[in-house]
This record gives C-alpha cells, structure tokens and sequence, in this order.
C-alpha cells in the first residue's frame, strides 16, 4: 500500500492462506487485504487447498467479502469443449466457516501448472517429482515445475485484472470483479 503510487500496483495476488480463526470483520489478513481493496488495489487470493474435507473450506484472506477469491478448475484438455472441465478436487469450498460467505467468486486452471523454475530453487528441491525438463531457443536445459492448487489459479485471474486495467485504467475493483463474475462461464459440476 505505501509503494502503490511509487510502483503503479493496480492488482495485488495473494497465493496463500491460512485456516479461517475468527470472523473475517476482525480477522488481520482480511482487515489488510481490504485496505488495500478499499484503496482501489485490486485484490486476488487463492481460495485454499481443502476442498476434499468439503463445504467450508475456504481459507483466509480468501474468506473476505471484497476480494476477489479464486478455486482451481482441471480441464480434461479437450480445448474448447469445456463440458467436461470440473472444480478440482483440492479447491476450498463455501460457504466461509462462521461468516458464511459464498465463495469462491471465481475458478480458474489450477490443475498441473507448468511454469519455468530456477534449477536452484527451493521449490524444485522439495518437489522433484513436479520437474519437467525443457527447451527454449538456446537449447534444452530450462527447468519447469508442474504444481497444482489454488495458488496457481489466482495468478490466472491476476492476469486478467492486469489485463482489464491495461485497457480500462479506471475501472474500481468491484467494478473487476462484477465484471469477471459475470462473463465467467458456470459449471455445474460437484467437485470430484
């Protein structure tokens, strides 16, 4: 929030969480990340990675009636048939626990995301198994990693706020969020 101006922060993406402890109109994280909301930042979180212990899974700040909560999707990778995509089976579910918020307000692919990594990174280290190796134009010895969660899905969504405030600058972030919800595409799937 102090460097905001400094630095142009439009968007904010938060892949992280923690378990819900009290009602979001106290809870610390959700009180930050809506200042920054309330600032005109837009505010992305992840939704959580507890969806298979069911309804009320959805972690904090993510729990927070402002923001923009995002839950991952898997695509059966059929392009543009989107039948058969459906709510991946880690993503955290709403209601929010004591608050009861719907939530999450968005799905986007969380399901075996490949990104390039540094050989080096902790992340590779602890998870070998997700390393993919790769080529670029100057050989092929770049180091990928397949994750999956919610916290690959809310980048996604950044993406897209970043996007919008490119195009339209003074779009508020309700504004984004109304907007993204609306032109979301339904799935009426349980998560499986």
């Amino acid at each position: 929030l102090a460097n905001r101006h400094a630095h142009n922060i439009r968007v904010v993406n938060l892949s992280l969480g923690m378990g819900v402890q009290e009602s979001a109109t106290t809870d610390p994280m959700v009180l930050a990340a809506e200042r920054l909301w309330d600032a005109g930042i837009v505010v992305v979180a992840a939704a959580g990675n507890d969806g298979y212990r069911g309804n009320m899974t959805i972690n904090s700040p993510g729990n927070s009636r402002k923001i923009i909560t995002v839950g991952s999707v898997t695509d059966a990778g059929t392009g543009t048939v989107y039948s058969d995509d459906y709510v991946s089976s880690f993503s955290s579910m709403g209601p929010t626990i004591g608050d009861l918020v719907l939530k999450p307000d968005l799905l986007a692919p969380g399901n075996k995301v490949v990104a390039i990594n540094n050989a080096s990174s902790e992340l590779v280290k602890l998870l070998p198994n997700g390393r993919i190796k790769g080529c670029n134009g100057n050989g092929c010895d770049e180091v990928y990693l397949e994750m999956s969660g919610t916290s690959m899905a809310a980048p996604m969504v950044s993406a897209a706020v970043a996007r919008m405030l490119q195009r339209r600058p003074n779009l508020s972030p309700a504004t984004i969020k109304a907007r993204l919800m609306r032109t979301a595409r339904k799935l009426n799937d349980e998560p499986t």
